[in-house]
């Protein structure tokens, strides 16, 4: 779903999903890079996995207070909104491609060759997809330049990432679904 604009009860919901959704999803992917194939030292702390998702809460809640009224500048509200969706969009490149590092460095570490594998697809996956997003459409956004079709265009290489990590699951079988179907019936 995407909202219309006519900012029903229904389209609100819809509203407010994509703006969560878009804040969260960079660090849950920064999450599962530092979680896969195993959790790094720093994570399994308690409660440092929750570190990976401040940036992303406190931008939502600043686009929230600012989108709802309930915080206020000098600035028009299309200029704040304007600001806050830049930084989101450099957020969300440098959370994707911190994610693309994590891989390559757990990759480097990795000794089993089928781990490997699936990490070179999933480091891949997210570089084929944010690379060519960044440099072509992120950077001139945020050095304040207006989309035009040519920078529409990049947004076609972002549907690399879950292919990429399609073609993981199913030929190396990043998630062992024998494994889930056998803890499943356990239960």
């Amino acid at each position: 779903f995407h909202y219309t604009g006519k900012l029903n009860n229904f389209d609100k919901i819809i509203y407010l999903g994509n703006v969560v959704a878009g804040f969260l999803v960079p660090a849950l992917f920064l999450h599962f890079a530092c979680s896969y194939p195993e959790q790094q030292a720093w994570i399994r702390r308690k409660g440092a996995a929750f570190l990976v998702y401040i940036p992303g809460l406190a931008l939502l809640s600043a686009h929230l207070a600012f989108n709802f009224g309930w915080l206020r500048a000098a600035t028009p509200l299309d200029e704040v909104l304007w600001l806050l969706d830049r930084v989101w969009l450099g957020y969300l490149c440098v959370f994707y491609l911190a994610g693309a590092g994590v891989f390559h460095v757990q990759r480097a570490r990795a000794t089993d060759a089928i781990v490997r594998s699936q990490l070179t697809w999933l480091r891949n996956g997210a570089l084929a997809g944010i690379v060519p997003f960044t440099l072509i459409y992120a950077v001139p956004y945020l050095a304040g330049v207006a989309p035009n079709q040519a920078m529409n265009l990049a947004v076609l290489t972002l549907p690399l990432i879950p292919l990429t990590w399609s073609y993981a699951i199913l030929r190396y079988r990043l998630m062992d679904v024998d494994i889930i179907f056998e803890q499943g019936a356990v239960y």
